[in-house]
């Protein structure tokens, strides 16, 4: 298919006996290709770092998939990529600080996998993102304060069931646009900010099975 000079859709999604592994020569494909869809497929094997030259990509999904290895440093190369879809997968490892680099994600879903380590708080340069859910993950640490200055985070923010520790940052009062904000199942401490208060827009808060003390703030 890398003679396919003009593609700029590719979607196998749905295609349940489709397997294999992504070929490292996914990365000769069109450099106008907007679309890659792999999910819902039988494909595994890992994401081939040559996926950083399709610099035209929008959207990248492999979700429901059984790629598994970890998420390339050369994702940080797509820099027109609008939306990524990693959810349900066998994906481990750290998120790579060169995420940060996506100026224009919109979307990042990573849900249900095997990724572990801190937060990389290069997640605080994604200005346009609205919607960022990584829930039932092994990420440890602290919440980046840095994921609170993301000012046009809308639809949601989903950090559930991970390993996350330390007290939730008095910054949470900055999503002000947010709609649902999910912490359930980690080690969060200490109290609940009065700020929580300013995310004046805020429809669902989940901070079950934490590790909170002290009272209801009056916010």
């Amino acid at each position: 298919m890398s003679n396919c000079s003009m593609l700029q859709q590719l979607e196998i999604h749905g295609n349940a006996a489709f397997t294999g592994q992504i070929p490292h020569s996914i990365g000769n494909l069109s450099a106008t290709l907007q679309l890659l869809i792999l999910q819902d497929t039988g494909i595994s094997g890992s994401i081939p770092s040559a996926i950083g030259n399709l610099v035209g990509l929008q959207c990248f999904s492999a979700s429901d998939t059984s790629i598994s290895g970890v998420i390339p440093d050369s994702i940080g190369k797509l820099g027109n990529l609008i939306e990524l879809f990693l959810c349900n997968t066998s994906l481990s490892g750290v998120i790579p600080s060169s995420i940060g680099d996506l100026s224009k994600l919109t979307t990042l879903y990573a849900y249900n996998s095997n990724l572990e380590g801190p937060l990389p708080t290069s997640l605080g340069r994604l200005t346009n993102l609205t919607a960022l859910d990584l829930h039932q993950n092994h990420l440890n640490g602290s919440i980046p304060t840095e994921i609170f200055s993301l000012s046009l985070l809308s639809t949601t923010l989903d950090l559930s069931y991970n390993l996350l520790s330390g007290p939730l940052p008095s910054e949470v009062g900055l999503l002000k646009n947010l709609n649902y904000l999910v912490l359930s199942g980690n080690q969060l401490s200490g109290k609940i900010p009065d700020s929580i208060g300013e995310c004046i827009v805020l429809q669902e808060l989940w901070l079950d099975n934490n590790l909170f003390e002290g009272s209801i703030p009056q916010s």
